[in-house]
């Protein structure tokens, strides 16, 4: 399935930069002693934040890896880096950002039917 140890860390190192965030904002939030659905969605909108930032930083630093390429050598970290900036960048845009499309949909819509049956019983 993959070429070159160097594609496998990549892949072990995304999956890092995208749980990593959630689960400290998770712990810090107390989402695991006291679980509900809008926490949940709430905990992974604000790790998308940190999590874009890294994925920043990686492009940014995969960029600054190709103007120091030395007379067309890479470092074999470079390789490790574009690795990483690639899995993040597909991962993130045809797998995770979709997901949280849905997750803040339902989230919408479970509020609203909260809303709605709330009121409709004070009538």
């Amino acid at each position: 399935m993959f070429d070159t140890r160097d594609e496998l860390l990549s892949l072990f190192i995304v999956i890092a930069l995208f749980l990593l965030p959630a689960l400290i904002l998770a712990y810090r939030r107390n989402l695991f002693n006291q679980f509900s659905f809008p926490s949940l969605v709430k905990v992974i909108n604000q790790a998308l934040i940190v999590q874009l930032i890294f994925g920043l930083i990686l492009l940014f630093g995969e960029m600054n890896l190709g103007l120091i390429n030395k007379g067309g050598r890479w470092f074999h970290f470079s390789d490790i880096i574009a690795g990483t900036t690639f899995f993040l960048e597909m991962i993130g845009l045809f797998l995770y950002l979709p997901f949280l499309l849905i997750l803040n949909i339902a989230n919408w819509v479970n509020q609203f039917f909260n809303w709605f049956y709330k009121n409709r019983k004070s009538h």
